[in-house]
């Protein structure tokens, strides 16, 4: 039954490949090999960044461990990250939640993984566009496809490059070599170009002023920090942040947890991964790499909605006249203003969380 879905799709899929201009040979050759990988596809709906708490997702990544191998992977890689125009520890960073400093690069054949998702997931257009790419970067000459291996989502290499992200900052790298320096060159190239300003800070862990308006939080909102200092918000150690211009208040675990005054430079790690939980992490471990604490405290962490769970809170507020960005069984910025304002409009905390006890309400 999987096969017989699978291989009317690839048909599909092959006469809009020649329609982009991808070579008949190249079509051919990936039609030849092309078969659905099982584990890909039931990976598809659990991705960690949204499945996970904030707590649990930064707590598996920005580890003791973690953060000694950073430290000396950043001392190893000195002069190539001299070079960058993004600061050492966020490169860094980077690579060690992307593939553990290259230990967990993955291993699964890229075009399969791509066909899989192309085939069975929601995000059918996106994984399209993405197989297309890889079929150019093959067709460039670039790699052979045996060579062309990831991680289950199609990323590649130290860094986790998608294939259309190779094609735009990437091309003439070696990715897939053992030798991580056109990756993380690659990396720091993909962040400068999203406008990356060096020596201004992801973000910081945040004090919030006594009675905070919880309709001001949300990455997705942006505000002046001299509006920031006018409500009396402040920073542990009480360092300035007046020149850290248009600042968001992010709250990964809603009120009950810890709060983060971010930056623009907060928003261009979403360019790399579109989860703000994925972007803290990335923040946090390269504090840590700096030589900063680690003084977050997380609150008894609450079960995460599944995405099914999201899919049926967004129904729900669709229902009622919010506008969630769509049905997607994604918590993203437009869906958790909704909830926001949901929340504000039943007389609760607006701190745009999405727990059970919404979902519970609103099905009564």
């Amino acid at each position: 039954m999987m096969n017989s879905g699978f291989d009317a799709w690839l048909a599909g899929f092959c006469e809009r490949a020649k329609a982009a201009g991808i070579d008949a040979d190249v079509i051919q050759d990936f039609r030849s090999r092309a078969a659905p990988i099982r584990e890909v596809i039931e990976r598809a709906d659990s991705q960690p960044e949204f499945t996970l708490s904030a707590a649990a997702y930064v707590g598996r990544l920005v580890t003791e461990e973690r953060v000694a191998a950073g430290k000396s992977a950043t001392a190893l890689q000195r002069a190539t990250l001299s070079k960058s125009p993004v600061e050492a520890e966020i490169i860094t960073a980077i690579w060690g939640v992307e593939s553990d400093f290259g230990r967990k690069r993955g291993e699964f054949p890229t075009l399969n993984t791509l066909a899989s998702l192309a085939w069975y997931d929601r995000r059918a257009e996106f994984w399209e566009s993405e197989l297309f790419a890889a079929l150019r970067i093959i067709q460039s000459g670039a790699v052979d496809a045996d060579r062309l291996v990831g991680s289950w989502a199609g990323a590649m290499g130290h860094t986790q490059f998608l294939p259309s992200t190779f094609l735009s900052d990437a091309a003439g790298a070696d990715l897939w070599s053992d030798d991580p320096v056109d990756a993380l060159l690659s990396t720091a190239r993909f962040l400068n170009r999203r406008g990356w300003k060096t020596r201004l800070p992801w973000g910081s862990e945040a004090i919030l002023p006594k009675d905070f308006d919880y309709r001001l939080s949300g990455h997705w909102q942006q505000r002046s920090a001299e509006f920031w200092n006018s409500i009396g918000l402040a920073l542990p150690h009480a360092e300035d942040f007046s020149a850290w211009q248009q600042c968001s208040l992010y709250l990964p675990t809603g009120h009950r947890g810890p709060a983060f005054l971010i930056t623009a430079n907060f928003r261009v790690l979403l360019h790399y991964n579109r989860s703000p939980a994925y972007a803290l992490a990335v923040g946090l471990l390269a504090d840590r790499l700096r030589g900063g604490e680690a003084p977050i405290s997380w609150p008894q962490p609450e079960p995460v909605l599944s995405p099914t769970e999201i899919r049926e809170l967004q129904r729900y507020l669709v229902r009622l006249g919010y506008d969630t960005g769509g049905v997607d069984g994604i918590a993203g910025a437009a869906t958790l203003r909704s909830i926001q304002l949901a929340q504000a409009d039943l007389g609760g905390i607006p701190d745009g969380f999405p727990d059970r006890s919404l979902l519970l309400h609103l099905s009564r």
